[in-house]
């Protein structure tokens, strides 16, 4: 009973502590707190953790650097779960300068792996891959196979998000063969969920659903709610892609309750988003603003770039539909701008196609050329990296609503 084990474990860390703080043992005490906190994270109370790894930092000394990183390290990858990622890069900052004074070169580059996720969060692709390829050589020196896998699934991350996916696909399947061959289950299943979701933004949603439901049971059997909450929102956009919203609405509620029971505010505003659009497309335009715009709260408090701008691109398509042109302009304006800044060409695509709509609707055809073109030369240069040939058919018939648009500009 995992619920029991956890009771023992804070009793145990409970009755610890009070020796400890008798004793005046600090260093002690502040390991005790590390423990307690790492459960409470563990459970998905996050908040909770946050205040007890504090409490432990106060008792760190500056003579512990290791202890000291330990706990820095805790705070940040904490804040990245509940997508505080401004913050969790400062701490993560600080344990990658006291690992490399200590010459800790593999606690360091882990630090800096973790610091790619963040990165990829704040939609700072370039910076992500830098610090990537910073930590990729630490792990090959070191002969770190399983640490190198995970790098490079954050590689492949970064590589997806500046619109890449070729060499996202080449680096996720290097790091799945790496972790097949050290059966480490969990980092291939998590990788084989990055496979599908490369495929999925290539306009193949039927091959993405076959690797998500090839991990998903792995997930459930080793009761990773985060896991399966992740896949079962990814299966839900995969049957969106495929137009049956009705089937992808039922996996997308499915994990939302998941999401929030590990408060994880990034999947959490994801989904919210996901599950508007597709009461969008199901005729329910004021159900899906209500969950468009708890999603948009969530992901400014974040600053998570990319999926700001998608969902401020989705509000704005709603308002056009219903005929509020100011209100869509707001939204896409914005959106607009944050996907101009954070260089994701799939993402600029999305945005400039909606606003070239919204010139169509007003009658401005030559203002719609210009933006269906620019959004046209943006999907082209990934699909021009493209090496498969089935790959670069597939992504095309996925972006064909631009082409069309641009014929419709043309006819007017």
């Amino acid at each position: 009973n995992l619920e029991g084990d956890y009771q023992k474990a804070n009793e145990a860390a409970d009755q610890g502590l009070l020796i400890a703080r008798a004793a005046g043992l600090k260093q002690m005490e502040a390991y005790l707190l590390e423990e307690l906190g790492t459960s409470l994270s563990n459970r998905g109370e996050r908040k909770k953790a946050l205040d007890i790894y504090q409490q432990a930092l106060a008792l760190r000394s500056k003579d512990d650097p290791m202890g000291l990183a330990t706990t820095l390290g805790n705070i940040g990858t904490t804040y990245a779960y509940i997508g505080e990622s401004a913050k969790a890069l400062g701490y993560m900052e600080q344990v990658v300068k006291i690992m490399h004074d200590m010459g800790e070169r593999q606690k360091e580059s882990t630090t800096q792996s973790n610091m790619c996720v963040v990165y990829k969060d704040l939609g700072q692709f370039k910076k992500g891959l830098k610090v990537c390829n910073e930590a990729l050589n630490t792990k090959r020196d070191l002969g770190d196979l399983s640490g190198e896998a995970t790098v490079l699934s954050n590689v492949g991350g970064n590589y997806a998000g500046l619109g890449a996916f070729q060499q996202a696909l080449d680096v996720f399947q290097q790091s799945r063969a790496i972790h097949k061959r050290l059966n480490e289950r969990e980092g291939e299943a998590i990788t084989t969920n990055n496979i599908g979701w490369t495929y999925g933004q290539l306009g193949e949603p039927e091959k993405a659903i076959e690797c998500y439901m090839q991990v998903l049971q792995y997930f459930r059997d080793a009761h990773n709610k985060y896991g399966v909450a992740t896949l079962l929102s990814n299966i839900g956009v995969s049957y969106a892609n495929l137009q049956d919203f009705r089937k992808a609405l039922e996996f997308h509620l499915e994990s939302l309750p998941l999401r929030l029971e590990k408060d994880d505010r990034s999947g959490r505003a994801i989904t919210l988003n996901n599950i508007a659009n597709c009461y969008a497309k199901l005729g329910e335009p004021e159900k899906a603003l209500e969950y468009y715009t708890e999603g948009i709260r969530l992901l400014r408090a974040m600053a998570t770039q990319r999926q700001l701008a998608l969902s401020l691109k989705n509000v704005g398509s709603l308002y056009r539909d219903q005929g509020k042109i100011d209100k869509a302009l707001e939204f896409l304006n914005e959106a607009r701008t944050i996907s101009t800044t954070i260089g994701d060409p799939s993402t600029h695509a999305a945005v400039l196609s909606e606003l070239a709509r919204l010139e169509l609707d007003r009658g401005n055809a030559i203002a719609a050329r210009k933006l269906i073109e620019d959004a046209i030369a943006s999907i082209e240069s990934v699909r021009t990296n493209l090496k498969s040939q089935q790959l670069r058919a597939s992504f095309l018939a996925s972006v064909r609503k631009y082409y069309e648009i641009d014929i419709e500009a043309l006819m007017r």
